[in-house]
């Protein structure tokens, strides 16, 4: 697999992401919300509005894209950046259904 490692996003019960065997932490709400998301629609670009309107409601904050942008910074030191790939007009997450 040169060097990518398993991983395994379960959403059934409580969200939990298991990397290589290990359990990995997702701390804030707003992350384990974002990957559970992408997760929904593993192999699909989920557009930043789309993510916005879901994470934020109908009211988001001024600086939602931003958070946003940071929110996905933050899963990608988790999961590794081949995993969590930006594509127009929004972010991928590369898992096997």
């Amino acid at each position: 697999m040169g060097g990518m490692s398993l991983v395994e996003v379960k959403l059934l019960g409580p969200l939990e992401v298991v990397a290589d065997g290990s359990r990995i932490e997702l701390r804030r709400r707003k992350q384990r919300a974002l990957l559970a998301l992408l997760a929904l629609r593993a192999g699909e670009v989920v557009s930043t509005d789309r993510l916005v309107d879901d994470l934020w409601g109908e009211t988001p904050p001024r600086a939602a894209i931003g958070s946003l942008q940071n929110l996905v910074s933050e899963l990608r030191k988790l999961l590794g950046t081949h995993l969590l790939v930006t594509r127009a007009p929004g972010y991928v997450l590369q898992l096997d259904r």
